[in-house]
Parts: C-alpha cells; structure tokens; sequence
C-alpha cells in the first residue's frame, strides 16, 4: 500500500527560523510530525521535511512512498540527485 505524504518547510525569513511538517494524504494520524529545524533557508526546510518524512516512513515499514510538496525545486532536487550538501550525510 501506497502512503503519500504531504509535506511543508517554510522558514522566517530566508534564511531564518524553520520548522519542518509532514502528514498522510487524507491529513489523518497514519504518522504526523512537525519539528523546528533552527536557522534555514526556504529550500533547506522543504528538503528536511522531504527527507524526515520518507525516513518516517521507511521506519515504519512503508516502502511505496509518494510525496506531494509545494517546492517542485526541492522534489526536483531528490528526484536528480541534487539534495543539499548539509542534508547528504543522512540520505540513503
């Protein structure tokens, strides 16, 4: 079975204080998260909450993974490789 996660980064200024937010794609309790990532730019935040919401998953046994996002950039940016250099330590 297919979980889609719908997922939003967004920062106080750019950069600025972020936080990080993740759900399921009826926008119910499958797993749900938000996190405050510290001092980040826009495109930081949407690529942690993209990476921390397929880690979720992934720990949770889910191995179809779909995920919608705002920042076709930062799904770009996993799709070709192309994460951000302070997020490539944890990526699989």
């Amino acid at each position: 079975m297919t979980v889609k996660l719908n997922v939003d980064g967004a920062s106080s200024g750019n950069p600025g204080p972020a936080g990080v937010g993740c759900r399921n794609a009826s926008g119910g309790f499958e797993f749900v998260y938000s996190s405050n990532i510290g001092i980040a730019t826009n495109f930081i935040a949407e690529c942690t909450t993209i990476q921390e919401g397929i880690e979720t998953a992934l720990n949770r046994g889910k191995t179809a993974i779909w995920v919608e996002s705002d920042s076709t950039t930062a799904v770009a940016a996993f799709n070709f490789d192309k994460i951000p250099w302070q997020l490539k330590g944890r990526w699989r």
